[in-house]
């Protein structure tokens, strides 16, 4: 069987022709890349009509069995074991689109003032927001997966940290919510890079047991994991 990696949110190859997508940070600044990562603001229209473009060319042009999607989550490195987690986005288009959709109000002024209001008085909103524009990613690519493919599976290469991990970096800054998207997605792939990430090789066992008993929303069927372990002596 032929699955296909889908770079979902890898953003450095866009922006360089479309900088109106590079995600803003809490200063009102251009947040740098993430060692070799450059992710992208998730909220972008053009960029999400360019990669759901891409998803029906690959999906009309070649009889696959699954798309595997890859960079689930907002701009970040978090494959070692000092993560670079910056804030973003504070671009204009996420907070008045944040204001919008959680019915809110986040006061006048510039970038750096709007970023603050919103760290300090609506975080948990604010958290509870990102991790619903990844799902609504997840779940559109899943429907026109059907659309075209029904028979195929939808996995996603994720973050494998704990939910209290780095002062709950999973949800805080990467936007991962495991409880929603195992109501959508076939198959999770946990990147297990136990080196990369200096842990021991007994955490991939025990994040696998810890994934299997996640509960999935609804009477949904609970996904398949297929781990991705590392077999490289890098770093």
């Amino acid at each position: 069987r032929v699955f296909v990696e889908f770079p979902l949110l890898n953003g450095k190859q866009y922006l360089e022709k479309n900088p109106e997508a590079w995600p803003i940070n809490e200063m009102g600044e251009r947040a740098p890349p993430a060692d070799w990562f450059m992710g992208i603001c998730p909220t972008d229209p053009g960029f999400r009509q360019y990669r759901f473009q891409q998803l029906q060319t690959l999906l009309q042009n070649f009889e696959i069995d699954g798309i595997w999607l890859d960079y689930v989550h907002w701009h970040a490195q978090f494959e070692t074991s000092d993560p670079i987690l910056p804030e973003t986005c504070f671009c204009e288009r996420c907070t008045t689109t944040f204001e919008r959709q959680m019915e809110i109000k986040v006061p006048e002024g510039n970038t750096t003032s709007r970023a603050a209001w919103i760290l300090g008085e609506s975080d948990s909103l604010w958290r509870v927001w990102r991790s619903k524009i990844l799902t609504d990613w997840v779940s559109e690519m899943k429907i026109a997966l059907n659309d075209k493919r029904p028979k195929a599976l939808l996995g996603i290469f994720h973050c494998s940290w704990y939910p209290s991990d780095f002062d709950k970096a999973l949800h805080r800054k990467l936007g991962i919510n495991l409880n929603e998207l195992s109501g959508i997605v076939d198959v999770f792939s946990p990147m297990l890079f136990h080196r990369m990430m200096d842990r021991p090789v007994e955490w991939v066992h025990e994040y696998v047991e810890w994934l299997n008993e996640l509960p999935v929303p609804g009477n949904g069927k609970k996904p398949s994991i297929w781990p991705l372990v590392q077999a490289h002596n890098h770093p």
